[in-house]
């Protein structure tokens, strides 16, 4: 409702077809992405810091590996809620401000934002990037394995910025060990569960020891 009625009675926001061009449509579309997540990520991140992760983020963080889409997604605090709201109108002030945002990029916008948000939270794999905009599945799945990292949810150059970017890995021990030495801040148990990690052990090597044994045991 917020939305229908801001398109529709703000005289900021061009609404006519004939007003449609380049710079409020894919500028627009840019901006409005580019801007959300430069307030998300920092955000996001101050809701892991260790005082406070208990009480608002660690009840979205109870989805290891999330499968279900919007399901998932949305299963969030609603101070999240608010967070999440306020960095989403925030890109779209900004492309209004900037680009003159038309109203059908906006309503554009948010769909595209609720899409990719479903697909965060799903199985499947899909990456792209455009101009420095870089979307990746995995990178939000690493997020939610490791905690510490990848905290922007589309524009992941912020992440980069804040040296808290780690490239997807599909081994959990090594996932870990990427997350540990790019956090700038971990809670104290965080930080145990990545210390006590155990070595990945080579199976083959492993059954040449157990052979090596009971060889002995025999003679």
């Amino acid at each position: 409702l917020n939305l229908t009625f801001y398109l529709w009675h703000s005289d900021a926001v061009p609404k006519t077809a004939g007003e449609l061009g380049l710079l409020n449509t894919a500028v627009a579309l840019y901006v409005m992405f580019a801007a959300m997540d430069v307030v998300y990520a920092p955000c996001h991140r101050f809701l892991h810091w260790a005082p406070v992760y208990p009480y608002v983020h660690k009840h979205h963080h109870r989805q290891v590996f999330p499968a279900q889409g919007y399901l998932d997604a949305g299963n969030e605090h609603p101070i999240e809620q608010v967070v999440g709201l306020s960095s989403t109108w925030f890109g779209v002030y900004c492309a209004v401000y900037l680009t003159g945002a038309h109203a059908a990029t906006i309503f554009a916008f948010f769909n595209i934002h609720a899409a990719l948000a479903m697909l965060n939270h799903s199985p499947y794999d899909i990456e792209f990037s455009v101009l420095g905009f870089t979307y990746s599945v995995g990178a939000h799945e690493m997020h939610h394995r490791c905690f510490t990292i990848n905290y922007a949810q589309y524009f992941m150059f912020w992440d980069v910025a804040m040296g808290t970017w780690v490239n997807y890995e599909a081994d959990h021990r090594a996932a870990m060990k990427a997350a540990k030495y790019s956090a700038s801040y971990m809670g104290p148990r965080a930080k145990k569960a990545a210390k006590d990690v155990p070595p990945i052990v080579n199976a083959n090597a492993a059954t040449n020891v157990s052979t090596s044994a009971e060889t002995k045991k025999a003679a």
